[in-house]
């Protein structure tokens, strides 16, 4: 295969990425506990990747070392896509699978906040090769954000105000790095929301999408 049948190498969309996950642990005959207990993951966590609902870098490191993976960002980076004829022929398939969601740019720390509470689930992707040290901002505000949903009841007003100011110095951060983030939502199957979070069954289950794009980049909307 040359390079010209190939197209420039692109990162994958959410479902794309959760039916690679799937299909490597079905390969292996593992079952969700059995990859959650190989990658030191919650079983919810690795739900939450097959369902295309959550791609953070940590999660997927530690899923590319349980499937053994000498380059443990093997599915963070972009990836050469099968060529014009193979492309062509699988596209009718795949596009009954993607779902186009209008998109908006993230531009405070108490936007970012109040869009992390009223959500269920939460995926974060970067649409390039954001460079060494805006990845390390990304991966932290990634991290951050996760830790505020998780720990939100246990935090007084005053602290609620904080961390919003330093998610707006975050997204400033990156901004600086010539990165911009834009977000989406969606909302999901009953039954999914479910195999997130029992105790949350009676919220609607909606998720969250963070994807980084290049400042000046953002689009209108973005495949899922």
């Amino acid at each position: 295969m040359t390079n010209s049948q190939l197209k420039p190498p692109r990162m994958l969309t959410l479902l794309e990425l959760a039916a690679l996950i799937k299909g490597y642990r079905k390969l292996r005959q593992w079952s969700l506990d059995e990859l959650a207990e190989r990658a030191r993951l919650g079983v919810n966590t690795v739900a939450e990747v097959e369902s295309g609902t959550r791609n953070d870098a940590q999660t997927l490191r530690a899923l590319a070392q349980a499937f053994g993976f000498a380059d443990s960002d093997v599915f963070n980076k972009p990836i050469h896509i099968p060529s014009v004829d193979e492309d062509d022929a699988g596209q009718e398939s795949e596009e009954g699978d993607t779902t186009a969601l209008e998109a908006f740019v993230l531009t405070t720390g108490e936007e970012l906040g109040d869009l992390v509470l009223h959500s269920t689930a939460l995926a974060v992707s970067r649409s390039f090769e954001l460079g060494m040290q805006a990845d390390k901002v990304f991966e932290a505000l990634t991290d951050y954000v996760r830790e505020y949903r998780e720990y939100f009841d246990e935090y007084s007003a005053l602290r609620v105000s904080q961390i919003h100011e330093e998610f707006q110095e975050y997204l400033l951060e990156l901004k600086g790095f010539g990165v911009s983030i834009s977000y989406a939502t969606r909302n999901l199957p009953e039954d999914t929301n479910e195999s997130i979070d029992k105790e949350k069954s009676s919220k609607p289950a909606i998720a969250l999408y963070l994807v980084a794009f290049p400042v000046g980049e953002e689009p209108e909307s973005f495949l899922v």
